[in-house]
């Protein structure tokens, strides 16, 4: 019972059941010596927590059993918003930054370099997220962000018809307007299930920087990637062992982005 319930819930529980078992001597009861050092003992005890984070070894090996269907808008949205929080290990909310007007997306041949708009929560008048170069990964097609992008691109543009939104990503379904940071975080939620990972969007910063740490980046690699402006804060917040599972070992799409 003391695993299952807080502190302040097991103190409601005491008082209910002292003044049920003789309401006129509630107080002594709640007081008693013995019953004091029992609660001291409980509220000094530290259940240990769990700061695993889940691997991306296991996205990476669904995706490859699951690659999307090329003709569908929701599943090449979902596809390239995993491979871009892959790639970079960025915030959710800064996939909604990514525009492809002429002015934010230059298309290299090769590689593509979007300009994030303003509004990441670490631009301000005096600092702003760099760029995003995706580079090719041809040696692996179904993990190549320039090929999907461009997939992605063409599939929105018969989607918008004559309608014009810049947002890279967009509804999949209902009214054609740029998807919210909600709606591309639900997306991103069905492909960490059906893996059998239970997290949030969310933890996809703290799971990619993670694993690039355990895997020999150096830390201000990772820094620099994710665009975290104080080590301190990745480091007591985000950095976490992760929960290995039997398989392969964990790989990186790191190769194919690089801050600008």
């Amino acid at each position: 019972m003391l695993n299952i319930l807080s502190y302040s819930t097991i103190l409601v529980h005491k008082s209910v059941v002292s003044n049920f078992a003789d309401p006129s001597r509630a107080p002594i009861l709640n007081n008693h010596p013995v019953v004091r050092q029992i609660l001291k003992a409980i509220s000094l005890k530290r259940v240990p927590e769990n700061r695993e984070i889940w691997d991306v070894s296991t996205l990476y090996n669904w995706i490859s059993n699951h690659p999307p269907c090329e003709g569908s808008h929701f599943e090449v949205s979902r596809h390239v918003a995993l491979l871009l929080l892959l790639c970079s290990g960025r915030r959710v909310h800064d996939l909604t930054l990514l525009l492809t007007s002429s002015d934010r997306l230059q298309d290299l041949g090769d590689s593509i370099i979007f300009w994030p708009a303003f509004g990441s929560k670490t631009d301000s008048a005096t600092y702003r997220q760099s760029g995003w170069h995706l580079k090719q990964n041809s040696a692996n097609p179904v993990f190549d962000p320039v090929l999907w992008v461009r997939k992605l691109i063409a599939l929105s543009a018969a989607r918008m018809g004559k309608k014009e939104v810049n947002s890279l990503f967009i509804t999949t379904r209902g009214l054609v307007k740029a998807a919210s940071r909600s709606v591309i975080a639900g997306w991103v939620r069905t492909s960490l299930s059906a893996a059998g990972i239970n997290a949030s969007a969310g933890s996809f910063r703290s799971a990619v920087g993670s694993s690039r740490i355990n895997s020999d980046s150096s830390l201000d690699s990772v820094l620099k990637l994710g665009n975290w402006r104080a080590r301190e804060n990745f480091l007591k917040h985000y950095y976490k062992p992760i929960a290995k599972k039997p398989g392969p070992p964990s790989v990186s799409l790191e190769h194919c982005f690089e801050p600008i």
